[in-house]
């Protein structure tokens, strides 16, 4: 027979906030996509709203997101304690990859594009994470 176990109100009240800060952020990345989507953007603007809404959109959802799931307790443990270092690591990543050379290359070549967003997303999920 498996063990019944007891659920905490306090377990109740966190899972119902992460849920409805869940709803929000992903309603706050939709209306932010569709928006991005109907708006004239130059090539630029949307490399950067791109960035925008990977860093300070998606990412927080994800680690609201990931509150609740027990893999991602991985992750918080990584991360803890360690703001400062994923601060210095998001701003290093986001000065080389604004670097001239690098933006001019990232702006003709798709793959390498889709690499600088990845550590992008990579270093902000740490952040949040650590957050």
């Amino acid at each position: 027979m498996t063990p019944v176990r007891a659920v905490s109100a306090t377990s109740i009240t966190l899972f119902g906030r992460a849920y409805r800060w869940t709803v929000t952020l992903i309603a706050v990345c939709l209306v932010g996509a569709v928006t991005l989507a109907l708006a004239p953007l130059g090539p630029l603007a949307a490399h950067m709203s791109a960035h925008i809404l990977l860093m300070n959109a998606v990412a927080p959802t994800v680690a609201v997101a990931a509150l609740n799931w027990p893999p991602a307790a991985f992750a918080y443990r990584m991360a803890g304690g360690s703001l400062v270092l994923a601060s210095v690591a998001q701003v290093g990543v986001l000065w080389i990859a604004h670097s001239p050379p690098l933006m001019a290359a990232s702006m003709s070549s798709h793959s390498l594009h889709v690499a600088i967003q990845f550590a992008l997303l990579a270093t902000a999920l740490w952040f949040w994470f650590a957050v």
